[in-house]
């Protein structure tokens, strides 16, 4: 009899938390304008896991970038809706966002 250690084909250990649902909801938590460390709490890791995370997965890391590109556009597009109007030396910011529903005459007052 032979005392030789079989290798199982199944793997052990706890399986990885990272899920495709997982980095959809961390990708969902940055676009929406959350930090870095809040994203990781919103999806149920700690910073430190979702840096390790980044570190050792390539494909969590292009998630991350991807969510930061579309963080980038969100606020370019943030910026141009919110963008003040100078009105008789004092800034004014557009009604527009406040009232998109509301109708205007053809001088552009609210109807």
């Amino acid at each position: 009899m032979t005392d030789k250690v079989m290798k199982s084909p199944v793997k052990r250990g706890r399986p990885c938390k990272l899920t495709a649902a997982l980095q959809e909801k961390f990708y969902q938590a940055i676009i929406d304008f959350y930090y870095f460390g809040e994203a990781c709490r919103i999806s149920g890791i700690s910073r430190s896991t979702g840096q390790r995370w980044r570190n050792k997965y390539p494909a969590f890391a292009a998630v991350i970038s991807k969510a930061y590109d579309k963080y980038y556009e969100n606020i370019d597009e943030e910026i141009e809706r919110n963008r003040p109007v100078v009105f008789q030396g004092r800034r004014k910011y557009s009604t527009e966002r406040h009232y998109p529903q509301r109708e205007r005459d053809e001088k552009g007052r609210f109807i």
